[in-house]
């Protein structure tokens, strides 16, 4: 993964979210799921914020789903010009939570909301492995 400026973005895990970073080195996209109540949570919560139980498990997740909204970011946060344009989005997995990501393998102009994704992973060290999403399907021809 290229650097955004002139730092590479690399997540740093915490205790709540250390779950998550181990199953994605495994190549698993998951979420936390309340027990009690269903609700699917991203990201990692110490209770659900529906019904505030803290009777919470880590679930897999296909890692399809579709793309909800979309930004283009030209501009490193420190103002100076990406070497290519990074798309940064909103994508609602298939089983009816959302996670903040990049897309990969799309050229900006090819990106729609709405558009068919599956995960893919980058990896950024031997701890930490990162979902990003490509399209699939016939998006993906479009390419």
């Amino acid at each position: 993964m290229s650097g955004v400026g002139s730092q590479m973005f690399m997540p740093e895990p915490s205790w709540l979210s250390q779950p998550f970073w181990d199953r994605a080195n495994k190549g698993t996209l998951s979420r936390q799921r309340c027990v009690d109540c269903q609700f699917e949570m991203f990201p990692p919560q110490f209770a659900c914020r529906r019904c505030l139980s803290t009777n919470l498990e880590w679930a897999a997740s296909t890692g399809l789903g579709r793309l909800y909204s979309f930004t283009v970011l030209c501009m490193a946060p420190d103002g100076s010009p990406l070497p290519e344009p990074k798309i940064l989005a909103d994508v609602n997995l298939e089983e009816g939570w959302h996670m903040m990501t990049n897309i990969v393998d799309c050229p900006p102009e090819h990106v729609a909301c709405g558009m068919a994704v599956a995960v893919t992973w980058q990896r950024l060290s031997t701890t930490i492995n990162l979902p990003v999403f490509s399209p699939v399907g016939e998006a993906n021809k479009a390419r």
